[in-house]
């Protein structure tokens, strides 16, 4: 069985831990496998011609929908990959929402006609794993089948040594101002209470400060946080997870690592992405949800 995956940087510290379970879910499903990953560029136009042939695509993780998402380079080149492969079978592992906090219940996001047949464009002959509530009203509104299951990284450590320990309160500190949705994040008042939540965890707890990202690192300090410890990959996440008590964190694929290896975790929501830990929150057992993924990857 040869696989394709495409998604975003596998390598960093916050998507290659969703990709860490992806890998993990495709080896309890094909021991005979060679998979090859190659990263979805989103900022300019990719040429898969020179790609070889393959028995399964498999897109992982990431945000499919957003507002004008059909206008992207990111959905472009998708639709360009699957044109390439249009007889090979495809899924969606985890594929995600990312809007507004407003627009969440809002009955008009991402319904236009144009919007609507993008949907249907890029899901048409695929197997959809959708990661979020928001993601699912919405493909169902576009008569697009999906199945609601939590993210896989949620599977991140699966195949890794259990022992976890409760070493250390950690604060993963993200800059608004740089996320995709930053433009939600412009309001003085909104910023200062993300802001006054974060001082108030790193008082109470002393916790250990993390970022995913370097260019988060200037309003970390800004704020009057200590120097942050950079994570690098999805390996460092784990790692610090695995030793995590109390957990405050900007990054939801930060938080979800967390969330699974026994923390008490706090994720702030900056938009609809939140819901991947919130939709599953409550849940302990993943076990079933391990075989509802098997299954649909056997397809």
């Amino acid at each position: 069985m040869r696989i394709l995956l495409i998604g975003p940087d596998s390598t960093n510290a916050t998507d290659g831990c969703i990709v860490d379970g992806i890998f993990w879910l495709i080896r309890n499903v094909y021991t005979d496998h060679q998979v090859r990953y190659i990263m979805l560029d989103d900022h300019k136009p990719q040429a898969f011609d020179k790609l070889e042939n393959y028995d399964k695509i498999v897109v992982c993780g990431t945000p499919w929908l957003w507002d004008q998402f059909q206008k992207s380079h990111k959905y472009l080149n998708l639709l360009s990959l699957f044109k390439r492969y249009e007889n090979t079978p495809k899924i969606f592992m985890g594929a995600g929402s990312c809007i507004t906090l407003d627009a969440i219940n809002d009955s008009t996001i991402l319904k236009t006609d144009e919007e609507v047949k993008g949907i249907q464009a890029l899901y048409q002959n695929t197997t959809v794993i959708v990661r979020d509530q928001a993601a699912y009203k919405l493909l169902r509104n576009a008569n697009v089948e999906s199945t609601l299951l939590p993210c896989p990284a949620y599977f991140c450590y699966y195949g890794e040594a259990p022992k976890t320990t409760k070493e250390k309160n950690v604060l993963v500190y993200v800059d608004p101002t740089k996320l995709i949705s930053s433009i939600d994040w412009q309001s003085k008042e909104k910023l200062q209470n993300y802001n006054d939540q974060v001082l108030k965890f790193y008082n109470d707890y002393k916790p250990l400060v993390v970022i995913a990202n370097d260019y988060d690192r200037e309003a970390c300090l800004k704020l009057g946080l200590p120097e942050p410890t950079l994570l690098k990959t999805s390996q460092d996440t784990k790692n610090l997870m695995r030793t995590a008590d109390n957990v405050f964190s900007g990054r939801v694929h930060c938080a979800v690592p967390a969330k699974v290896a026994g923390a008490n975790v706090t994720l702030f929501p900056f938009d609809s992405r939140y819901l991947v830990l919130n939709d599953f929150n409550n849940l302990t057992d993943f076990e079933p949800f391990k075989h509802q993924y098997i299954n649909l990857l056997k397809g």
